[in-house]
């Protein structure tokens, strides 16, 4: 049998019987006599796949021979060994052209083999600004996200902490500055303010999960083409186009293994019992899900992508208290890395190890970063006391440009002290030049948010609102049935229930 050459067979089996097919041919040539060794042996029967690496010890001929017609695709490894020192070099080197380094990230250097998670990961900014257009927006940013870090980016609106994050997550390049990632080949997922916009409401739950894998499903695709392709009365006929077809298979089928193709139906139902899912939701179809479970859709979908990295954009917006909480809890339990956005002070507080503050050091100027360790009540209170002494600092700072200027004032037209007038006016630019070392940069004091309510039209004292058995819903769905409830004068009353159960619907009513 001519070792280069594969077979390529129409037959159907079972995976029991074709391993026992393609065992049954490993031995047949294993037996015919020769001077070669088989060292590896790759088996491609329909989807499945079988790999044996030194399991055959007798020479096998390099003759062609007949062998049945049973499997759909055999490729041999070299042959050529002579001693158990050169067998373990063949085989390292096989499984190093197997990889062409596109190895699973199991077994990427400095991954935990189990989990696949880096040992150490860390994503570094350095010096990053960037520009809408005219618009500045950040300048010189400099931090970093490591192993074990929730990192909360915090800041005013329009401050560009939503920038920041595409930045981190590669949606968008930096005008200027460097991303040092360790290991390179980290791989991020972001959940996005718009997910729901990527939502298809008349999808099932599991396949809007599965929506999520379209890498895995573009792979299927591709080794379905593949064996139909080898079915081709041309491609049979043909050993170079043949062998054209068999190389693209094994690409994609290494491509399967590494994304754990195959255990897309097994992951789909993990991500989702996961989420709190149950197995009746499985056929339900988006629509019928409340804001906070679309949520958890999202969150799904991109946890099956096995991040390294987990990145959220206001994650809470539009959650019900339950499912800020069952977040709450979620994430704190994730041994992942993640950089979240967010306003939720509360939040922020449960989840966050470290606290990004994205805020400009003078008004009308770009934003830059500085990093404060702890929770965002730990935040405030470092951000208050640096405040404090930065404007200490400037006070000083003040007192004496006030005391030079006076002294200039004073001796001005005196010759005598010329050289003393020239030190101190060289001191006094560079007190006042942004670019030396002996400025200090005044604190921008925070602009406190005021609003009031306009003052009520005049009305009694007591009642001015009641509802007696009110029943109300949409079609099937009943919302509140025989609901009672009063306001008087001075109250102020909060609505509050899982997402769906009817609170706006309410409000509605009552107006």
């Amino acid at each position: 049998y001519h070792i280069p050459t594969p077979l390529a067979m129409k037959v159907p089996l079972g995976r029991t019987m074709a391993l026992a097919a393609c065992l049954a041919v490993l031995v047949c040539i294993s037996l015919a006599p020769g001077s070669g060794r088989l060292t590896h042996a790759h088996i491609a029967v329909k989807s499945h796949r079988f790999s044996m690496s030194s399991v055959l010890k007798r020479p096998i001929s390099r003759t062609r021979r007949q062998v049945p017609h049973v499997v759909q695709s055999v490729r041999f490894g070299k042959l050529t060994s002579k001693s158990a020192v050169e067998d373990a070099d063949i085989e390292q080197e096989i499984k190093d052209k197997k990889g062409k380094g596109r190895r699973a990230a199991s077994s990427r250097a400095g991954f935990d083999k189990d989990t696949g998670q880096p040992s150490y990961l860390s994503v570094t900014l350095k010096d990053i600004s960037h520009t809408y257009g005219v618009q500045d927006v950040l300048e010189d940013v400099n931090f970093a996200v490591t192993t074990g870090d929730r990192l909360g980016l915090v800041g005013a609106n329009g401050g560009g902490k939503t920038t920041l994050a595409k930045i981190i997550a590669g949606d968008i390049e930096p005008t200027s500055g460097t991303i040092v990632k360790q290991p390179k080949d980290i791989k991020l997922a972001f959940l996005r303010q718009e997910f729901w916009d990527d939502l298809d409401p008349e999808r099932t739950l599991k396949e809007e999960i599965m929506a999520g894998m379209s890498e895995e499903v573009k792979i299927l695709k591709g080794i379905s083409d593949c064996e139909k392709e080898l079915e081709l009365k041309e491609v049979q006929e043909d050993p170079d186009k043949m062998q054209k077809v068999l190389d693209r298979l094994m690409d994609l089928q290494d491509q399967a293994e590494r994304t754990k193709v195959y255990q897309m139906e097994s992951r789909v139902d993990t991500v989702r019992n996961m989420m709190g899912f149950t197995e009746a939701d499985r056929d339900m179809k988006v629509s019928r899900f409340s804001g906070g479970w679309k949520m958890r859709i999202g969150l799904a979908k991109i946890l099956l992508k096995d991040p390294n990295l987990l990145i959220l954009d206001e994650p809470t917006n539009h959650l019900d208290l339950d499912s800020v909480n069952w977040l709450e809890q979620f994430l704190v339990e994730q041994k992942i890395p993640m950089v979240i956005v967010s306003h939720d002070r509360e939040f922020l507080d449960k989840v966050c190890t470290s606290i990004v503050d994205v805020e400009p050091l003078a008004p009308g100027s770009p934003s830059t970063a500085v990093k404060y360790e702890g929770n965002y009540s730990k935040f405030l209170r470092q951000k208050s006391q640096k405040f404090d002494e930065m404007q200490k600092k400037w006070d000083l700072q003040q007192k004496k440009v006030k005391e030079i200027k006076q002294w200039m004032q004073k001796f001005r037209n005196n010759e005598a002290m010329s050289t003393q007038y020239a030190q101190r006016e060289k001191k006094l630019k560079e007190m006042q030049d942004p670019k030396s070392r002996d400025y200090v940069r005044r604190p921008m004091k925070v602009q406190k948010f005021f609003f009031r309510f306009p003052d009520p039209p005049r009305c009694p004292q007591g009642e001015i609102l009641a509802a007696e058995g009110v029943t109300h819903g949409y079609g099937d769905n009943l919302l509140f049935e025989d609901a009672n409830f009063r306001a008087s004068t001075g109250n102020k009353i909060s609505i509050i229930g899982p997402n769906g159960m009817g609170k706006s619907t309410l409000f509605r009513l009552m107006q």
